[in-house]
C-alpha cells in the first residue's frame, strides 16, 4: 500500500480512537466462560427452589415462610457476592497485569482501542476503490473541493495574484529564451576563456567603438598584414621591374603606377592592365620579355585578391621604396612568435629594437602616425598581427556568440521588467516566475564584452 493510504488510513484511526462508546461488557471473561457462570448460579437456585418446596409439604405455613425468605435471602447474598467476587477478581487482574502497547486503558465499558484500529482497518479497505479511482484527485488534485477551498479564501484574503496577461506574456518569453539557451550552451566554449583571446576581444570592442588610438592600429595591422600575406609577389615585381627595363616594359610599369589612385576600382583597374599588357606584348622581341611581362601580371593579379593589397602597392610606389625585402623582415619576426605569450608586451618591444630599421621604412607605407613612430608601437602592431592570426577562428565562433545574446537580449529585458514590478513581497507568483533563466549564465559571463550592445538597448 503506498504512503497515500497509510497516511489516509492514520486520519480515520485516529479520531475514531478518542471516542468512547458505552457499550457493557466484562473485559475478564470470554462470552463462553460467562455463560458457563450464570448457568452454574441457575442450578444452584434451582436447587435451592426444589429444597424450599419439600419443606413447604412438611412443616407449618408460618415456619414455611421463614425458610421460603431465609432461602430467598441466601440466594439474594449468593448473587451479590458472586458479583463482588468478580469485579475484585477483575480489579486484581488490571492492577497486576499492565496494558499491552495495543490496548488502551479502559474506562466506563468503552471499546479497546484494537478494535476501533480493526473498523477504521475495515473503513480503509473499502474506501479503496473511491480513492484509487478517483477519491485522490477529489480531495487532493487541483480540481479538489479542498483546492477550490483553499483558493477562495487565498484570492479574498492573501495577495493577488499575477495578471494573466502579463504572466503570458512572461512565459512566452521564457519559451523563447529556453530555445535560444539551448543553442548558447552548444556555441559557449572554454577557448572563450583563453586570457590571450580575451585580450583580442577587448582591442575588436575598443574598435567597433570607434576608438581613434585602436582604429590607426587596425589600419596599420591590416596593410602590414597584407603586405607580409603577399610579400612573394612584391619580391617577385621588384626582381622583374629591375631585370626587364625596355622601353616598352617601362611604359607598363608607369601606366600601372599611374592608375593606381586612392579610390581605385579593384576590377576596372586589372581590366586596363590587361588591355595594356594585350597592347605590348606583341610589340616585345623575346620570348623571355613576353613571359616575364605575364609573370608580372600575374603577380598584380595575386595582390589585388587581398582587401589592402593594391593600396599598399600604391603606397609603396608612392613612397619609391623599391626594397620590398623589409616585408620579409618583418614577416620573420611575427613568424617567431608562435608560440609566445603575445601578453608579455616587453619581450615584443625587445624584438622590434632589434629590426627597427625595417620597421621605419615600412612606417609611411603602413601609415603609421609621425608622432607614434616608436618600438612600442610597432610592438602593439606585431602584437595584434599575432592575435588575429592565433584566434581568428576563435573570434568567429565568439562573434556568432554575441550575436545570439544580441537575440536572446529582448525577451530577457521583458523577462526582467515584469519580475522586478510583480516581487513575491506583494505578489502570489506561478512557479514559472521562480525559474531560473536559460542563457543567463552564458550573458553573465560575457557580459563585459556585450557592453556596446547593451548600450544600444538602452
Amino acid at each position: 500500500m503506498s504512503s497515500f493510504y497509510l497516511k489516509l488510513l492514520f486520519f480515520i484511526a485516529v479520531p475514531l480512537s478518542t471516542f468512547s462508546i458505552n457499550i457493557p461488557i466484562n473485559a475478564q471473561l470470554s462470552p463462553d466462560q460467562l455463560i458457563e457462570q450464570l448457568n452454574e448460579i441457575n442450578d444452584k437456585a434451582n436447587e435451592r427452589n426444589r429444597l424450599l418446596e419439600e419443606l413447604e409439604k412438611e412443616e407449618s405455613p408460618q415456619k414455611k415462610d421463614e425458610q421460603k425468605k431465609e432461602a430467598q435471602n441466601d440466594h439474594k447474598n449468593l448473587k451479590e457476592n458472586n458479583s463482588e467476587q468478580k469485579n475484585l477478581n477483575l480489579k486484581e487482574q488490571l492492577d497486576s497485569k499492565p496494558a499491552k502497547n495495543y490496548v488502551a486503558e479502559e474506562s466506563d465499558g468503552s471499546l479497546p482501542t484494537y478494535v476501533l484500529i480493526s473498523i477504521a482497518a475495515m473503513l480503509s479497505v473499502g474506501a479503496f476503490p473511491i480513492v484509487k479511482y478517483g477519491g485522490r484527485s477529489f480531495i487532493w488534485g487541483e480540481q479538489s473541493f479542498i483546492r477550490k477551498y483553499i483558493n477562495y479564501f487565498r484570492d479574498k484574503y492573501g495577495k493577488p495574484q499575477v495578471p494573466t496577461g502579463v504572466a503570458f506574456r512572461h512565459n512566452k518569453s521564457l519559451e523563447e529564451l529556453s530555445a535560444i539557451g539551448e543553442k548558447l550552451a552548444k556555441l559557449d566554449n572554454d577557448k572563450f576563456d583563453n586570457k590571450e583571446f580575451l585580450m583580442f576581444v577587448r582591442i575588436k570592442i575598443a574598435l567597433n567603438k570607434k576608438d581613434i588610438e585602436y582604429q590607426i592600429l587596425n589600419n596599420s595591422a591590416q596593410l602590414l598584414k597584407a603586405g607580409i600575406v603577399t610579400q612573394k609577389s612584391f619580391l617577385r615585381i621588384e626582381q622583374t621591374e629591375l631585370r626587364f627595363r625596355s622601353y616598352k616594359q617601362q611604359k607598363l610599369y608607369n601606366f600601372v603606377v599611374e592608375n593606381l589612385t586612392e579610390n581605385i576600382d579593384r576590377q576596372e583597374f586589372l581590366d586596363k592592365v590587361e588591355e595594356k599588357v594585350t597592347e605590348i606584348l606583341p610589340l616585345l622581341n623575346t620570348e623571355e620579355g613576353k613571359v616575364a611581362l605575364q609573370c608580372y601580371i600575374k603577380e598584380i593579379n595575386l595582390i589585388a585578391e587581398h582587401e589592402f593589397g593594391l593600396k599598399l602597392l600604391r603606397l609603396f610606389k608612392q613612397y619609391k621604396l623599391a626594397d620590398y625585402s623589409v616585408l620579409k623582415a618583418v614577416s620573420d619576426i611575427i613568424d617567431c612568435l608562435k608560440g609566445r605569450d603575445l601578453r608579455d608586451s616587453q619581450e615584443l618591444v625587445g624584438m622590434v629594437i632589434e629590426n627597427f630599421e625595417a620597421f621605419e621604412k615600412l612606417a609611411p607605407i603602413i601609415e603609421v602616425p609621425q608622432a607614434s613612430r616608436e618600438p612600442k608601437t610597432y610592438a602593439s602592431l606585431i602584437q595584434y598581427i599575432g592575435l588575429m592570426n592565433r584566434h581568428k577562428k576563435s573570434y568567429y565562433d565568439f562573434s556568432k556568440l554575441l550575436k545570439l545574446l544580441e537575440k536572446w537580449l529582448v525577451p530577457y529585458q521583458l523577462i526582467s521588467i515584469i519580475r522586478n514590478e510583480y516581487t513575491v513581497d506583494n505578489y502570489r507568483l506561478p512557479k514559472e516566475f521562480k525559474q531560473d533563466i536559460p542563457g543567463e549564465y552564458v550573458f553573465k559571463k560575457y557580459e563585459e564584452y556585450f557592453e556596446e550592445k547593451l548600450e544600444k538597448k538602452n
